[in-house]
């Protein structure tokens, strides 16, 4: 109905922003500041900001009921891989490493097994 509809929208509007923030805050490269322009960030800040949304996400993201939630979280974890430092990803590579492939065998049809 009407008002599934909407709440279903206005979740979705705030998955996109909580991805694109998320993901901004892990970015060791550019912060904005109050000029709008870029700024280098700190690295221990972006460090911590990183592992601990790769952490939540690898052990909570990929549980979610919901297909939606579950597509967001593996977006927000490929943004993030895209703009941290590898070292960032050691302690967490592994089990996200399992968490992508097994979110890939969830997508998979049915008929293949």
């Amino acid at each position: 109905d009407d008002v599934r509809l909407a709440v279903r929208e206005s979740g979705e509007t705030l998955a996109r922003s909580v991805r694109a923030l998320t993901i901004r805050l892990c970015d060791h490269n550019y912060s904005d500041d109050s000029t709008g322009r870029h700024q280098p960030t700190d690295e221990a800040e972006t460090r911590l900001a990183a592992s601990t949304s790769l952490r939540w996400l690898v052990d909570h993201g990929m549980e979610q009921p919901a297909a939606e939630a579950v597509g967001v979280a593996i977006s927000t974890l490929i943004g993030i891989v895209e703009v941290v430092r590898p070292a960032t990803l050691e302690p967490v590579l592994a089990d996200l490493i399992g968490s992508l492939l097994m979110a890939m065998s969830g997508l998979e049809p049915a008929a293949l097994n």
